[in-house]
């Protein structure tokens, strides 16, 4: 029992951590802002681009009127406080010759002109965002979140909730060789597993994932290839009702994905998994992974809520390729007052082998309601 405890005092210690290493936009975010969007209306007729900005990084997702020109990134780049700016998914800052240097807006002058010369860009190290974006309803993508679920098929189990900590980490940032930018970096996530349904909120399962891994982005397509370890241990409490057995079940694999935004609301991606020494010996080593989201173009309440839905299906061997299906839907909360980055509360349905890898034998289908914090 104390051990339980232990497990579920260091999930919360580390839920404050990461919420308390996270701060909100300052003043000078909002000031970024507000400025950028009344100098795109005044100066080049546009309203209907998004902007946030968080900790001077100021981000554009251009409306359909604007062409995102150089004079455009410029007079971006020229606001006061304004570190970088990105643009779809591609972010750059500017670094402009010494014998031009470009006219600063100041809070007290008002917008200045600013001076025409040839940019260069460089991509800095640790740069936050990612040229693979997360997948929305995949139940085993590295992210924090906090799930409530009601098993419907499960008998012996009814409510569940399954936090995961966790996050993919961009490290190093760059522009490829053969066009477009790369990116490399780490992801780490644990993923349990709590019966509700008992006093003391029993402990059924753990799983650990962490690895490396190397993305890539031109324009609308973008492609994850990650190298990663996946362990997985069933609660001591589990254990002791003597209805299961643990599952010794761990591996090593690679996977590979590749995303196509065909519209700014559609995003289609693809790929699979290859296990290599995994245990037991014999599972089959192959999964295969597709999915569809939706993003409305347009947000609600001052910008703040916009609806999104995904679904994700996986198909595993070591389940004789039965599809297991994720469906997930909700809105994003993404605004430079939010404590994360990007915040999904969604709804969720599932229908297939359990995710639980101490489980990945048993048919499972449950509802539930969660959110979700991505970095």
């Amino acid at each position: 029992m104390k051990l339980k405890y232990f497990r579920l005092h260091l999930v919360l210690v580390l839920i404050f951590i990461i919420a308390g290493s996270s701060i909100a936009a300052s003043a000078d975010d909002d000031y970024i802002r507000g400025f950028a969007e009344a100098l795109l209306k005044v100066k080049f007729s546009d309203d209907a681009s998004r902007i946030s900005v968080k900790e001077g990084v100021l981000t554009i997702s251009p409306g359909h009127a604007l062409s995102v020109s150089e004079g455009v990134l410029s007079d971006l780049s020229a606001i006061d406080g304004v570190v970088r700016v990105e643009i779809s998914g591609r972010s750059s800052e500017i670094v402009r010759s010494e014998a031009l240097p470009p006219a600063k807006v100041s809070r007290d002058s008002g917008p200045a002109e600013s001076q025409s010369s040839k940019d260069s860009y460089y991509i800095k190290a640790l740069s936050p965002d990612k040229l693979f974006d997360p997948l929305m309803a995949d139940p085993r993508w590295p992210h924090t979140a906090v799930l409530w679920h009601n098993y419907i098929s499960e008998a012996e189990i009814g409510k569940v909730v399954a936090p995961s900590i966790g996050a993919v980490l961009p490290l190093y940032r760059g522009a490829a060789q053969f066009g477009g930018d790369f990116q490399i970096g780490m992801h780490a996530a644990f993923f349990g597993l709590f019966d509700l349904d008992t006093p003391s909120w029993d402990l059924l399962s753990e799983d650990y994932r962490f690895g490396l891994y190397w993305s890539h982005r031109k324009d609308t397509l973008s492609t994850f290839f990650s190298i990663y370890h996946l362990s997985s241990h069933i609660g001591d409490e589990l254990l002791l009702r003597g209805t299961r057995q643990r599952t010794s079940i761990s591996y090593e694999a690679v996977e590979f994905k590749v995303s196509k935004d065909f519209k700014e609301w559609l995003r289609v991606y693809a790929g699979g998994d290859y296990l290599f020494s995994p245990d037991p010996e014999d599972i089959d080593p192959w999964f295969a992974q597709y999915g569809v989201e939706l993003k409305s173009t347009k947000a609600y309440y001052k910008n703040f809520f916009r609806p999104i839905a995904a679904i994700d299906v996986k198909h595993k061997g070591m389940n004789d390729w039965n599809g297991a299906v994720s469906l997930r839907a909700g809105v994003e909360i993404s605004n430079e007052k939010t404590l994360w980055h990007k915040v999904h509360i969604m709804l969720e349905y599932f229908n297939g082998n359990s995710p639980n890898s101490q489980f990945y034998n048993t048919s499972l289908e449950y509802t539930g309601l969660g959110a979700h914090f991505y970095f």
